[in-house]
């Protein structure tokens, strides 16, 4: 699994985001392990909410749907990855490693499907 960055914002971050920078160059991001800190203000004792995530972000050139799942993806998981976590759901389909990698994958084709407006998708 791709190594992330620690993170922090006052606004809780989508677990996935596609953003458009120019003709075909998109910034993609992934967020994971959100996790709320309330804030308290020394001088006024007001509190708020900032959030701490560990994120992946790159940019990448897509032309559509199949493009992005496969980008989006690629921000957790590595090609070597994949491979390993195929085989060990051959093996062990309820597998906990597994499990977590298809809800990602699933998470992944949701959004771009939502993104760029497909209905359902070969990917």
């Amino acid at each position: 699994m791709r190594a992330g960055s620690k993170s922090q914002a006052m606004e809780k971050p989508q677990s996935l985001e596609i953003r458009r920078l120019c003709g075909d160059l998109y910034e993609i991001a992934a967020t994971e392990d959100v996790e709320a800190v309330e804030i308290a203000n020394e001088e006024t004792e007001e509190k708020h909410t900032e959030y701490t995530y560990t994120e992946r972000r790159d940019t990448a050139r897509l032309s559509g749907y199949e493009e992005a799942v496969s980008a989006l993806i690629g921000l957790k998981y590595t090609t070597g990855d994949e491979i390993a976590l195929t085989r060990k759901g051959i093996t062990a389909s309820n597998d906990a490693e597994y499990v977590a990698y298809l809800a990602h994958v699933e998470e992944c084709k949701a959004y771009a499907r939502a993104y760029f407006d497909v209905e359902g998708g070969a990917v």
